[in-house]
């Protein structure tokens, strides 16, 4: 338990002291609700940005600090191999979680089937009066983008006077880099320089910022609707290659996270990946990192 707590202290994550909390992110708005007048939601700083007061909240759950309950014959789904597992339980779907150095349940989600409300329940004796959601808020949201029209993906996103664009790629050909050109600059928005969601709304494709920057530390909860998807690499001068059908889909998709599994899984990531390409222009971006590649990606035909 001491440990824990001092893991805790390390990222300097205390909220006030609250009973309800929701959290905004890519529009979708998750409600945290406890019963326990001592509990203390905790929440990394870069989650600030993302706490709302209004919103009709899309997901409500209710926290309970306590002994972690038995759900009986439970059909395992996903095992992480180390950190987490997804199962069913009769009506209801599991999510365990297993903190290092830790032999037991530390956090369990009890969901609907539609995974719109649901039950958290928090080892009292690792966690008193602390209730961590990062994590599990991470692991829940592995599951609410895809069930509401939406990819996570590992990329740089933007706002450029209102038009969303997204730079994906492998780690280390510019997605930070190219926030911090873009960083500054008039009009512009940053939204993240690791990952963003996209997502359909109102017969669009629209881009969110989320808190789960990189080394930028660019987290902004913004979005707009999606203009441009770029493949970028370094090279000696700016190029544009643009990218349409199965390439650009397949490009889309490799850089998507996403749970492979039950129905959740790769076939409704693959339609998603699939409508993108053909509704939003896709390039391979070949840029010299400096300033002048946002003339050159503004003045594009």
């Amino acid at each position: 338990m001491l440990k824990v707590r001092e893991h805790l202290r390390k990222f300097k994550i205390a909220l006030s002291m609250v009973k309800e909390l929701k959290v905004s992110i890519a529009d979708i708005v998750v409600r945290f609700i406890s019963a326990d007048p001592k509990s203390r939601f905790y929440l990394s700083p870069t989650y600030k940005d993302f706490i709302v007061q209004e919103g009709k909240p899309d997901v409500v759950l209710y926290v309970h600090r306590g002994s972690i309950p038995d759900f009986p014959e439970e059909e395992l789904v996903f095992d992480s191999g180390s950190a987490w597992t997804f199962s069913r339980s009769g009506e209801k779907y599991i999510i365990r979680i297993i903190r290092r150095n830790i032999s037991r349940t530390s956090e369990l989600v009890a969901m609907d089937p539609e995974f719109r409300s649901g039950d958290i329940y928090i080892d009292e004796e690792l966690f008193s009066p602390f209730i961590p959601l990062d994590y599990l808020f991470r692991l829940l949201m592995i599951f609410l983008v895809p069930l509401n029209e939406g990819i996570e993906i590992h990329a740089c996103g933007i706002i450029d006077n209102g038009k969303g664009m997204v730079f994906t790629g492998p780690s280390g050909f510019g997605k930070t880099t190219t926030a911090n050109l873009w960083n500054g600059t008039e009009g512009v928005k940053v939204l993240n320089d690791e990952r963003i969601i996209i997502r359909k709304r109102g017969g669009r494709f629209w881009v969110y910022g989320t808190p789960w920057h990189g080394l930028g530390g660019f987290a902004l909860p913004d979005g707009a609707p999606l203009e441009r998807i770029f493949f970028i690499r370094h090279a000696e001068e700016n190029m544009i290659t643009p990218k349409s059908g199965a390439e650009a889909a397949s490009g889309i998709l490799a850089r998507v996270y996403f749970p492979s599994f039950d129905q959740f899984g790769l076939g409704h990531l693959l339609d998603i990946c699939s409508q993108l390409a053909s509704e939003v222009p896709c390039y391979e971006l070949g840029f010299v990192p400096d300033e002048r590649v946002i003339d050159f990606i503004r003045n594009m035909e």
